[in-house]
């Protein structure tokens, strides 16, 4: 069995988007009883393409066993196979969450997804960026706005009005979720007046270019 990435690091490109890269993530095959030792099963990512990319995994007691990466018919990895190591930690209220070793050398990260690039890595190793973290602070503080808006069943949108307490939620995660709402609004019409105050100064600096001219 080799090493996943003997002799090899992950390019250090610049940072890409974590949305662009085939992943997988431990917590789904938790949720789907796939962690079992023994158990075999496949992924497949068809990623938007006509082409689709599968790989074959098989559980241990303390690793996963990788091997039949295939892009369409063609075996990319050949006869090779390659191994994840696996850890555990224990949790508040008992039981145990899985977690993957970052295979990258002098990494060994416990993290829940790991991204294919050639071979899996973490996100450090590959130098990647989610799409929340390319979004101006603005569009980000709108985006967690309206995700709680969605939680509570109101309209989106900072200018929607708020809604009432949806039936079954418990009072205080009600208040809860709705102090946070109102501080993520505060924020982005924050966010919003200074990114119209910096468009501004651009307008400005281009009439005061033109008048030049």
């Amino acid at each position: 069995m080799g090493n996943m990435n003997s002799g090899r690091k992950p390019s250090p490109a610049a940072k890409g988007l974590t949305s662009r890269y085939l992943a997988v993530d431990i917590r789904q095959w938790y949720r789907e009883k796939l962690l079992e030792p023994g158990t075999i099963f496949q992924v497949t990512w068809m990623n938007n393409a006509p082409i689709a990319v599968s790989i074959t995994i098989q559980m241990n007691p303390d690793h996963l066993r990788l091997y039949d990466l295939s892009v369409g018919n063609h075996y990319a990895w050949g006869d090779q196979d390659f191994r994840i190591d696996l850890s555990r930690s224990t949790c508040h209220f008992g039981g145990a969450r899985p977690w993957f070793r970052c295979p990258v050398p002098d990494c060994n990260r416990q993290v829940a997804i790991l991204y294919l690039d050639g071979t899996f890595a973490c996100r450090k190793c590959l130098k990647l960026a989610y799409r929340s973290q390319r979004e101006s602070e603005y569009r980000r503080a709108i985006s967690q706005m309206n995700k709680i808006k969605s939680r509570l069943g109101w309209p989106t949108g900072l200018l929607a009005p708020c809604g009432v307490r949806p039936p079954g939620m418990h009072e205080r995660t009600f208040m809860r979720l709705k102090a946070l709402h109102d501080a993520k609004c505060l924020e982005a019409l924050g966010k919003w007046s200074e990114h119209a105050s910096a468009l501004q100064d651009q307008v400005n600096r281009a009439d005061q270019s033109l008048a030049k001219c």
